[in-house]
């Protein structure tokens, strides 16, 4: 099993805009790695917290990879990271905020601190065998 952790793309500021959607940069660069993974992995399920920015990412990830969307209460900032667990039955991908990202990540690969570097859009895979291990990250200026 598989499970994509996405932190959501770059968003406005929040003087622009207090519900901080996508800005333009955002959706591009978010396209642009969705195109990218679209040929090289399949994603039917797809998790992302209610908050605009990472609907909108997830979106765009819904729409590349035809893919089932569905918005969750336990994907926030804040939120205790082991409650994702739940949705883990299949390959999913999961597009949320920091800390949480990373503090599942760590809990997952059993990490004392943040063992990877998120960045908006980027896509960090987690594999799961006998234990979680880190199969591959994508970011934006790779591809």
């Amino acid at each position: 099993m598989r499970v994509y952790l996405v932190q959501h793309g770059k968003a406005v500021p929040k003087e622009e805009n207090p519900e901080k959607p996508l800005s333009k940069e955002g959706k591009k660069e978010t396209q642009k790695i969705a195109e990218f993974l679209k040929k090289k992995i399949s994603i039917s399920k797809i998790y992302s917290s209610k908050k605009p920015r990472a609907v909108q990412t997830a979106e765009i990830f819904a729409q590349t990879f035809s893919a089932e969307k569905e918005e969750v209460d336990f994907l926030n900032p804040l939120d205790y990271p082991l409650n994702a667990v739940k949705i883990f039955e299949e390959d999913v991908m999961i597009v949320g905020h920091l800390p949480f990202l990373a503090k599942l990540c760590s809990l997952l690969l059993k990490a004392k601190n943040e063992p990877v570097n998120f960045e908006n859009s980027g896509v960090v895979c987690l594999l799961k065998e006998e234990n979680w291990k880190l199969d591959f990250i994508i970011k934006e200026k790779m591809i």
